[in-house]
């Protein structure tokens, strides 16, 4: 973002209003790859279990992402909110469901990943959200912190 600052704005104003915008941002991002909606669809990795072998006790098929049986792999994926250390701003979406890496590299039975799959559902999303985020900042310090142009 290309700004031009008059001296009548206040640095700590725009200085929270970048650190809010961006975690606001990060946030989102970290919600979407964990599987959120976009525009009604959903997208991420909560989106690309199939569907097809629910309560059957059947696997999926090698190659694909895990059928959904009680659910609880796909209901696991959770984020942490965005924290702060030293410079870095660091947010995370995961699991902690011990068979997710199993199924994911094929430890012990056929692979079925299901990680690069939801990311990449995600991703769209999240090149939006971030192509926002500098109009965004943008307007905030026009109405915040003084005018910018």
């Amino acid at each position: 973002m290309k700004a031009i600052i008059y001296d009548n704005f206040d640095a700590d104003v725009v200085a929270k209003i970048f650190a809010q915008e961006i975690t606001r941002t990060l946030n989102m991002a970290a919600e979407a790859i964990a599987g959120g909606a976009s525009g009604g669809e959903a997208v991420g990795i909560r989106s690309v279990f199939s569907h097809d072998s629910k309560g059957s006790g059947k696997p999926s098929p090698k190659g694909t992402p895990p059928g959904v049986d009680t659910g609880t792999l796909r209901r696991s994926f959770r984020t942490r909110p965005t924290r702060r250390e030293g410079e870095t701003i660091r947010v995370s979406a995961g699991t902690d469901v011990n068979y997710a890496m199993k199924h994911e590299f094929g430890i012990g039975t056929p692979q079925r990943p299901f990680m690069v799959q939801g990311i990449s559902s995600a991703t769209p999303y999240i090149d939006r959200i971030f192509s926002a985020l500098g109009p965004r900042i943008k307007i905030r310090c026009q109405n915040e912190a003084g005018p910018v142009s």
